[in-house]
């Protein structure tokens, strides 16, 4: 049980952490009221796969509801929050009318105005509207009431410092009136640290309030307290790779205390991501402040790249042709024999390693192999070979056993790619063992010549 608490106090210290390094908003999040329910209800959802928190309040700031699903009430809020990355956005009603909505209202006279300037019947038709009221004023005659105020001009403004010097050391946010709206009777901090206009803050992040003034008018708006941005360069410019490829990001030297979230902490670095990543670095600027910046490099993906032949597999009798045709998805073709095109047709007269490099629409390049065999086609040394030779284990890391046919006797040289002979071992009867420890890792070329013919095949050493 301790166990199973600590686990659970980390994770909860980890969503903590990821908020107060991280501030966003959520995006996606909206809020839909269904009146085919009774009562009514009001769904809050997000586009996305993860797991959310809701908090509706009222005009007071009191959360009522917890669920992303609540009954209906005027002048409702909702705070919807990623549990993963603590990004967040608040959603209240406002005085835009819903034309649209269709409510079963009983058809009684009892007049309400609506903030947006128009007279209900009654509350149920302001409500089905999805706009906050006030019970309509009598003018003194029966049945007589007086007509709606148009909308105040209700406008919240947020005051204070937008960058944080230092974490830890607060910054105030004042919430009031801007100069053409009437004053406010409430205000509501959204991320709950306060109930009145003044909110202390350390940390960076978005902050919202929500202020209602004597008539029922509702306005909100956000401040972003940021920290000292840092600019990262990449080379490439803009931070776009092929996959595969290396990128350098690169700060101002004249930041110190400098740490990557890669857990480096100089001023340039060389990462080789592998998909979309974003790299995040915090320091300290010549007046003493914490900085952060972050870039997000992206990775593009070619299309895989194959190369088929015809004989397949690739063998053939000296004097033949054979085609070797590169998969499509690319804009250029480059064969390592000097041709170009998505295929080609070539008269080898031993064997031969082919490579082609291929370029997609985006510049990422792509590299594949073949190997051809030519055979005399006087004997079946290419079929004896291929039905008695073991070579094993093919990848290795260490040594290689060579079991030849029975009775052949041949010379077994390792060859690299360029043809030059790295190892060699002369009359080998029947077994051989190769020690590649002083090889470096890579594909190899084991040519096997005897009297009978001569046969090759691809060793790779890892």
């Amino acid at each position: 049980m301790k166990k199973q608490t600590l686990i659970l106090i980390l994770l909860l210290f980890n969503i903590q952490a990821i908020s107060q390094i991280n501030p966003c908003t959520l995006t996606g999040g909206n809020v839909y009221i269904d009146h085919n329910n009774a009562p009514w209800m009001m769904n809050a959802t997000v586009n996305g796969m993860s797991t959310y928190s809701y908090a509706w309040t009222d005009t007071n700031g009191v959360i009522v509801s917890t669920g992303n699903q609540t009954p209906f009430y005027t002048q409702w809020c909702v705070k919807i929050t990623d549990n993963v990355t603590a990004c967040d956005t608040t959603i209240c009603q406002d005085c835009i009318a819903d034309t649209n909505a269709m409510c079963p209202c009983i058809m009684i006279y009892i007049p309400v105005c609506g903030c947006d300037g128009v007279m209900y019947a009654n509350s149920c038709l302001a409500d089905c509207a999805d706009v906050p009221w006030t019970p309509a004023i009598s003018n003194g005659m029966p049945g007589g009431f007086l007509p709606c105020n148009q909308p105040n001009t209700c406008e919240v403004e947020i005051s204070g410092d937008s960058i944080l010097c230092n974490l830890g050391n607060p910054i105030v946010l004042q919430a009031s009136p801007s100069a053409t709206s009437t004053n406010f009777v409430s205000y509501y901090w959204t991320n709950g640290q306060s109930n009145n206009n003044i909110l202390t803050v350390t940390t960076p992040g978005k902050y919202c309030v929500v202020a209602t003034d004597s008539s029922g008018c509702v306005d909100s708006t956000c401040f972003t307290v940021a920290m000292n941005e840092i600019d990262i360069y990449s080379v490439p410019n803009p931070a776009v790779i092929c996959k595969g490829d290396s990128i350098v990001l690169e700060i101002d030297p004249a930041y110190s205390n400098i740490i990557w979230a890669t857990g480096d902490t100089t001023d340039r670095i060389v990462v080789y991501p592998l998909t979309q990543t974003t790299y995040v670095v915090e320091a300290i600027d010549n007046n003493g402040c914490d900085a952060k910046g972050e870039l997000t490099v992206d990775v593009l993906y070619p299309p895989f790249l194959f190369i088929y032949s015809v004989p397949n597999p690739p063998n053939i009798c000296l004097g033949d042709s054979i085609v070797l045709e590169a998969s499509a998805g690319f804009v250029n073709y480059y064969w390592f024999n000097g041709m170009t095109g998505d295929r080609i047709v070539d008269f080898p007269t031993q064997d031969i390693w082919y490579m082609v490099e291929a370029v997609d629409s985006n510049g990422c390049v792509v590299k594949e192999d073949i190997w051809a065999y030519v055979d005399s086609c006087n004997t079946s040394v290419n079929e004896l070979f291929n039905n008695q030779l073991k070579i094993y284990p093919n990848p290795t890391s260490s040594k290689v056993n060579i079991e030849l046919p029975k009775g052949i006797v041949a010379n077994i040289s390792l060859r690299d790619l360029q043809g030059r002979i790295l190892h060699q071992r002369k009359n080998v009867f029947e077994y051989y063992i190769f020690n590649t420890k002083d090889v470096s890792k890579g594909t190899y070329l084991i040519k096997i010549e005897s009297t009978e013919g001569e046969y090759s095949t691809k060793l790779l050493i890892e």
